[in-house]
């Protein structure tokens, strides 16, 4: 990180992870986070802009966002003029969400959801997003600041899904899922 950041003027942090897999949340989400700011005050950067999540809270049922949560204090201890990004859910090509939903589409005559498909999103495209980036760390009075970005329609997820299948000209049935039975399931 050191030799990534040194002679920056801007530091960008967008790492994150969804699952525990080799690296634990508390690494990347807290201690990887206050690394890079750490780091990037140390080498004289003028702007850090930190990337966390919606959704995030101290008390928050999952342990990602709770992690994404104390790692957005201890980039705030660290450089205190970061902008602190928090993204919906952020789709384009080669994605994490619609590409999942895509190949269980694929494979399969019905695509589950669980409880009725009811959660609201905000879905904001790559391209919106990085453009977004750019414009808060040309604009010095963003320094400092916490942002909510998320995108100009609300969807349910069960809408979501929906979209994607009629983009790809699939005609999957979506299922609803109770809670209880998902819980079971999983």
């Amino acid at each position: 990180v050191r030799a990534a950041v040194r002679g920056a003027e801007v530091v960008v942090n967008l790492v994150g992870i969804g699952r525990e897999r080799g690296q634990g949340f508390e690494a990347v989400h807290v201690e990887g986070a206050a690394r890079v700011a750490r780091l990037a005050a140390a080498a004289g950067a003028t702007r850090h802009l930190h990337v966390s999540a919606l959704g995030i809270a101290a008390d928050a049922p999952s342990a990602a966002d709770r992690t994404k949560a104390e790692g957005e204090e201890a980039v705030r201890a660290a450089f205190p003029a970061a902008t602190l990004v928090r993204p919906s859910l952020v789709y384009g090509p080669g994605d994490h969400f619609f590409a999942r939903f895509a190949a269980v589409a694929k494979v399969s005559p019905v695509l589950p959801v669980i409880g009725g498909g009811l959660t609201r999103f905000q879905p904001l495209h790559v391209d919106d997003a990085s453009r977004t980036f750019r414009l808060l760390l040309e604009r010095p009075d963003t320094a400092g600041t916490t942002l909510a970005l998320v995108g100009p329609e609300r969807f349910t997820f069960r809408q979501l899904l929906e979209r994607m299948l009629d983009v790809l000209g699939l005609w999957q049935a979506v299922v609803s899922v109770p809670f209880p039975l998902a819980g079971a399931l999983a």
